[in-house]
């Protein structure tokens, strides 16, 4: 693992200075020392709770609508099996619905699931074989603004991206939930099929976790008692590393875009509400650079 050292940003702001520090020590020190992450604090952690959207929002029905069948007349009862019911007797398959409520550097967000039954209609909007919720939520948020984009690159120069070895994520909290906050029960059990994509303006995504990694984060977010959590690397060759390594060093705001991709199984619909609940996440941004080539780069 790529030691992390308790140095703050503005300790590293003189190449020379660096230099001198990496040299001081000998070889032994420049080896162990020779890469730096900066995360905490000086790269905000992405903390967000995004809860589902309403049964109205959802259906359009409210405590005043026409009784539809199979849905409970006090709406707050509801659970995602009757979300499913209600969306097939309206003849609906699909629904896409923006997120409220969100935190200032969350640019859009918004839910959207498909109801996978034996209805025909659906089908062009179910994966094959599957019957239950098809679902995702996705949102662009500011990873870095350009002033503290702008405080790195007094590392660095425009033309070193080499000293950027690593953009990763380490995830301390990756939680699908139901219930109001005194009484939150996790429903990590009931998803299917999880992924998470990243993604950039204008460049395709890639796929960071995969079905496996929702359990692993879970179980290691609850033995870490704060140290440790599990940490993923955008693939360094990708178009996304790419553009967020560009958007660094031209000191630009930083944006990332979040794609989380799940199912419901039909027989785990009976068993989840749709509101209160939702998924919440904390990321904390992790910016790997390599000290010789940074102090360099800069003298």
């Amino acid at each position: 693992m790529t030691p992390t050292l308790p140095l703050p940003l503005a300790a590293l702001r003189s190449p020379l200075t660096l230099c001198a520090l990496l040299m001081s020590s000998g070889c032994d020190f420049i080896n162990s020392a020779s890469e730096l992450t900066f995360g905490e604090p000086d790269v905000p952690a992405l903390t967000q709770e995004m809860l589902y959207p309403s049964v109205n929002e959802l259906t359009g029905i409210n405590e005043e609508s026409e009784v539809v069948p199979g849905l409970p007349t006090n709406l707050s009862e509801s659970t995602m099996a009757h979300l499913v019911g209600a969306l097939g007797a309206q003849g609906e398959c699909a629904q896409v619905v923006d997120l409220d409520g969100l935190s200032s550097n969350i640019r859009y967000a918004y839910f959207e699931l498909s109801a996978c039954t034996e209805d025909e209609r659906c089908a062009d909007t179910c994966p094959d074989d599957f019957y239950g919720l098809n679902a995702r939520v996705q949102l662009e948020m500011l990873v870095l603004e350009s002033k503290k984009a702008q405080e790195l690159t007094q590392l660095l120069s425009e033309d070193s991206a080499d000293a950027i070895t690593q953009i990763r994520l380490q995830i301390k909290e990756l939680l699908f939930f139901q219930g109001e906050p005194e009484a939150r029960v996790s429903t990590n059990h009931n998803i299917e099929q999880f992924e998470l994509w990243l993604g950039a303006p204008d460049v395709e995504p890639v796929q960071l976790l995969a079905p496996e990694d929702l359990d692993r984060i879970s179980r290691t977010a609850a033995r870490s008692e704060g140290r440790e959590f599990e940490r993923y690397e955008i693939p360094r060759n990708s178009a996304v590393a790419q553009t967020l390594i560009s958007d660094i060093l031209g000191g630009r705001d930083v944006i990332l875009s979040v794609d989380l991709r799940f199912r419901i199984p039909r027989e785990a619909l009976y068993t989840m509400d749709i509101s209160p609940a939702g998924v919440s996440q904390v990321i904390q941004p992790e910016i790997v650079v390599n000290a010789i080539k940074a102090a360099t780069s800069s003298l």
